[in-house]
């Protein structure tokens, strides 16, 4: 079984691909949740525990060294969803965080948690408008790249995933 976590975003609505591709393909293998605005973290949290030891958790949504975020509010302030005094809910199970930063949200936050396996990343630069930014504060920020290298830079990393967590099934549907 394969637990997806999205946090509903505008800015990160391309990464649905992938829970859509895999739910398509292995429906029976795939719990999706769904947080927003209105979701119950501390419920979800529970809900997150009880998953069976060894199981993969796949995390899509923004994050932080400090935590890892849920959907924005109204006002599209981000809301914490995960942080170090939560990631006790993680024991026992297998974790992949597909967010920014998350690498160092892991590897620094380690010890407050047993998970067997976690892979994280750096920065995801994913939307134009984080070149933009990140080039008002400093002008050589992402040189070279452009509007159509950040597109394509997204769809590979949703093609990769979608395959890797595809080919994930696969193998274990044939070691069963």
């Amino acid at each position: 079984m394969l637990t997806i976590i999205y946090p509903s975003d505008s800015s990160t609505k391309f990464l649905l691909e992938i829970p859509e591709f895999l739910i398509s393909n292995f429906p029976d293998d795939i719990n999706f949740i769904l947080l927003d605005e209105s979701t119950d973290y501390i419920a979800i949290h529970g809900i997150i525990e009880n998953i069976n030891d060894g199981e993969v958790i796949l995390f899509l949504g923004h994050g932080s060294s400090n935590c890892l975020y849920g959907s924005p509010h109204p006002s599209n302030e981000k809301s914490e969803f995960l942080s170090k005094d939560k990631l006790s809910i993680l024991n026992n199970k297998n974790f992949f965080c597909l967010s920014c930063n998350s690498y160092e949200f892991i590897k620094r936050n380690k010890k407050f948690t047993t998970i067997i396996n976690a892979v994280g990343f750096g920065d995801l630069p994913t939307d134009w408008v984080e070149i933009v930014n990140a080039r008002e504060f400093d002008n050589n920020a992402y040189p070279g790249i452009t509007a159509d290298i950040v597109a394509e830079f997204s769809s590979i990393l949703v093609e990769l995933h979608k395959l890797t967590f595809r080919d994930y099934f696969h193998r274990n549907l044939l070691a069963s």
